[in-house]
């Protein structure tokens, strides 16, 4: 079995995005003399970053968290390493003695459980107690059960450094000598974000007056970040992010593409990775004496933010408001000497921090985390009429959803299917109410709804069944089309904001239009042993969409119509979409297996069909039987059903590779990339390894175009060197059943009407 860690081969490298290795980081060495820490909150995205990096420091780690549910969360955020964390639950931080349980039997803590941003409604109750008695309680809990325990780091803030009173106080430089002069009544009867600022300054304060007041066995060292940004290292959706990666989201969403920059209130940043290894350096610190150290990269502006946005993310510079449009300003600076000659930290710039945190945000927005969330569990439905729906997956992955109304049980629903066009995407809504239609449009990112009679659907209907005539692939992409060698692999990824889902219905309708002759076009005729014609069937097994869209999809690229009785006996579809997306691996090759029965002529065995085997995105079994399947175990299960003889080949078609394969490889990211993002991108590597073919479809580098949708690059997979190649050149560059595979990059343009043109650059 190909092990998670493997290195692409410079062809598929080229075509996955030039990416030339990736490290899945499955296996670390824990040092069995190195101690137990105890890390509060550990379920905050400061919190989970700082677990990690003791966690891959070799160190054993037991977190708190409010409830059994959140424990089980952080598990599986860090699932690979489940041998060397486990969890406590502590529901109210703030209860004398909360800790005791806890922090026995280890020999550190890191302190970091806070409320966790400006929300309360009474300051004093809601953020001023938790934030005091819970740093109390836990430096209690350690003086009474933990004597062995001799360091305790404490996440502060800037806000305990910061005079709010001073405003951006241009000339002014802090450093860890000052402290907010803040007074408790002041925070009480403030506004909440002066509750917010105040709850980190007492704090910190009373952990430094119970260490002289108590004189424990310990000594404490507090870390003091400003504004946090950087990429997510747990599992969350759009709608529950922290105060910081929403400050970045706003400026992906198009929330102020019409706003403009707004001021820079804060201008004080740190990546939140730099704040973990703050943590594990202070901790590591051999000292006698109390430390305090203020965490930051240095200021920068949202200007700044909107222009390495923009860089990092061309595709959504219409969303992102102009940099030009910020407001000059003149405001504090920081001393973070004391924290890099000290804890040695080399901090990471601004640009880099914004692009990964950027990254991290928008595979959340397409994660099929939260498509399962609104399909599976007692969640509330989103309001159609009151905020229109945005478009979670990039427009040509079609995702589906399941809209509930408020009922748990989802009672009533609609379903959303999203056709992809070039430029802009129609998305019908099926109400429940069968008298109504209603049509969401979706595009450049502007989303609107309305609502339409039964009638107009009836004519939509209609219009899409106009006659079709069959279409010929085109001549670029023909040769292609061809049967390949057989046990073949051949595999269809994209980038975000691309889709293979033409092109996978284009080999389908090349397939079907061997139907009966040989043909010089699509798929070049087989003949059996005893030479007579053999024909091909079709099975597709998808995980994302179901029987009717690709029924619409072949219609369209293709110009065949599937659902005829003409096509039944070589056309099978197995519908993963719709069952249970928990079902085991075992079940489902059981109906793969059933499917391929009734396309296969048992009776006859020399006149069974070559049946193609397409498989529609399978990873995303990764993330529903998340963190318990693992990208070897996928693997393995693909290659049982390459191996079934009827098989003659398969195609594997998978999207978003590039942001998976960049998340986890270190040459791209320095950031830590989740369980899943880890699985995923091996799983990718790993099939364009065993691959004969890599059809990757990517936008195009210059940004969109009128006449041209996107890029067709066509390499030879890891397979194909694997096995030298075949001798025998065929001309024409398709590997049809033999021959050398010729690489080549095309241009494709999807037309409104259904059209298809393939061609070479400069044609």
């Amino acid at each position: 079995m190909v092990n998670a860690a493997v290195k692409i081969n410079n062809a598929a490298a080229h075509a996955m995005g030039k990416v030339k290795n990736v490290t899945s980081n499955t296996s670390h060495h824990f040092d069995s003399e190195k101690s137990l820490v105890l890390i509060t909150g550990g379920t905050g995205f400061v919190a989970t970053w700082v677990i990690n990096q003791f966690l891959t420091s070799g160190y054993r780690v037991r977190t708190t968290v409010r409830t059994p549910a959140k424990g089980d969360k952080v598990m599986k955020t860090h699932a690979k390493f489940e041998q060397h964390l486990e969890h406590a639950v502590v529901d109210d931080i703030t209860k004398v003695g909360a800790f005791d349980d806890a922090v026995k039997g280890v020999d550190g803590v890191v302190h970091t459980a806070s409320p966790c941003g400006p929300i309360g409604e009474d300051n004093e109750r809601d953020l001023l107690r938790p934030a005091i008695e819970g740093t109390r309680s836990v430096l209690r809990s350690v003086a009474e059960n933990a004597p062995q325990v001799e360091k305790v780091v404490i996440t502060s803030s800037f806000a305990a450094i910061l005079d709010p009173k001073q405003g951006l106080h241009a000339g002014h430089t802090y450093s860890e000598k000052d402290w907010s002069p803040i007074t408790y009544d002041e925070a009480k009867t403030g506004d909440a974000v002066t509750g917010y600022l105040a709850s980190k300054t007492f704090a910190e304060k009373a952990a430094h007056e119970f260490v002289e007041e108590h004189q424990p066995n310990f000594t404490i060292a507090a870390i003091c970040p400003p504004m946090i940004y950087g990429p997510l290292a747990h599992t969350i959706s759009i709608e529950s992010l922290n105060t910081s990666s929403a400050d970045i989201w706003r400026f992906l969403d198009g929330s102020l593409s019409e706003k403009g920059i707004p001021d820079t209130s804060f201008p004080v940043f740190v990546d939140v990775r730099d704040v973990a290894q703050a943590h594990l350096k202070a901790y590591e610190k051999d000292t006698k004496k109390n430390e305090r150290y203020l965490v930051a990269c240095g200021t920068y502006s949202y200007a700044d933010v909107a222009s390495a946005l923009r860089k990092a993310f061309p595709e959504r510079a219409h969303k992102i408001p102009d940099p030009k449009s910020a407001k000059p300003s003149e405001h504090y600076e920081v001393d973070n000497s004391k924290s890099r000659a000290e804890l040695g930290l080399r901090y990471i710039p601004l640009e880099q921090c914004v692009a990964d945190a950027g990254r991290s945000l928008i595979q959340v927005e397409e994660t099929s985390f939260f498509y399962y969330t609104l399909m599976f569990t007692n969640m509330r439905g989103l309001n159609l009429s009151s905020r229109p729906l945005n478009c979670l997956g990039h427009h040509q992955l079609r995702w589906w959803y399941c809209i509930g109304t408020a009922s748990s049980s989802f009672s009533a629903f609609s379903r959303i299917r999203l056709d992809e066009f070039p430029n802009s995407t129609q998305t019908h809504v099926q109400s429940t109410n069968p008298h109504h239609f209603t049509s969401f449009s979706h595009h450049n990112g502007n989303s609107r709804i309305r609502q339409t009679s039964s009638r107009k659907r009836i004519s939509l209907q209609q219009e899409a069944k106009k006659k079709m005539t069959t279409k010929a692939p085109p001549s670029a992409l023909e040769p292609y089309l061809r049967l390949p060698p057989e046990t073949s692999l051949i595999l269809l990824t994209s980038t975000l904001g691309c889709s293979v889902n033409w092109l996978t219905a284009r080999f389908i309708g090349s397939a079907l239009q061997n139907f009966g002759s040989l043909s010089t076009t699509g798929l070049e005729g087989q003949q059996s042993d005893d030479g007579e014609k053999q024909d091909v069937a079709v099975l597709v097994v998808s995980w994302m969409r179901d029987l009717k869209f690709w029924q619409d999809e072949v219609r369209r690229v293709a110009g065949i119509d599937i659902s005829k009785p003409l096509y039944a006996k070589r056309f099978g579809f197995v519908d993963c979409f719709n069952t249970t997306p928990t079902a085991s691996l075992q079940e489902t090759q059981s109906r793969i297996s059933t499917a391929i029965s009734r396309l296969s002529q048992e009776e006859n065995p020399q006149s069974s069909p070559k049946i193609l085997l397409i498989l529609d995105q399978p990873d995303l079994l990764l993330a529903t039987h998340h963190p318990t399947l693992t990208s070897q175990d996928l693997s393995t299960f693909l290659l049982n059903l390459r191996s079934i003889p009827q098989i003659h080949s398969t195609y594997l078609s998978l999207s978003a590779d590039l942001p998976l394969i960049a998340a986890a490889s270190p040459e791209t990211s320095s950031s830590f990339a989740s369980p899943l993002e880890t699985e995923s991108s091996a799983f990718i590597v790993t099939q364009a390894h065993a691959s004969r073919v890599l059809f990757s479809v990517r936008e195009l580098e210059t940004g969109a175009a009128k006449d041209v949708s996107g890029v067709l690059r066509i390499t030879k997979g890891g397979d194909y060197f694997a096995v030298g190649g075949d001798e025998t050149d065929d001309e024409d560059g398709g590997d049809g059943e033999g021959g050398e595979i010729k690489e080549a990059e095309l241009l494709y343009l999807l037309q409104r009407d259904g059209g298809l043109k393939v061609f070479q650059r400069g044609e």
